[in-house]
């Protein structure tokens, strides 16, 4: 696999396809992400298209970044906090870049509004 192929599911897809939409994402956001990313695992801050992953995360400061995140997000009910982290778990998983989990975060706020 070359460095510009990521494999989703049994698919091959190119990292471009993968990048998320910024257009509609705070780049204070995804900086803020690639910042607590960097802090839990004990590093600079990740770019913003920096895989989690691929720079040294697992699947606990997976969890422990969500956790941090969600609880910071504060969206004021049990059931949004709920939405939020599934969305956010599953966007992990799927493309773990600052810039995708800021994403995923837009994407929730702008739904709850």
């Amino acid at each position: 696999m070359s460095s510009q192929q990521l494999y989703h599911g049994d698919t091959e897809v190119s990292r471009k396809e993968q990048q998320p939409a910024m257009d509609h994402v705070p780049d204070a956001l995804a900086t803020a992400i690639a910042r607590e990313m960097g802090n839990i695992l004990v590093r600079q801050p990740l770019g913003l298209m920096d895989d989690f992953f691929l720079a040294g995360g697992d699947s606990s400061r997976a969890v422990e970044l969500i956790t941090r995140l969600v609880e910071r997000c504060a969206l004021g009910d049990a059931e949004a906090t709920d939405q939020l982290h599934a969305a956010l778990t599953l966007a992990m998983f799927d493309n773990a870049s600052p810039a995708a989990i800021a994403e995923a975060i837009a994407k929730q706020t702008i739904e709850r509004s």
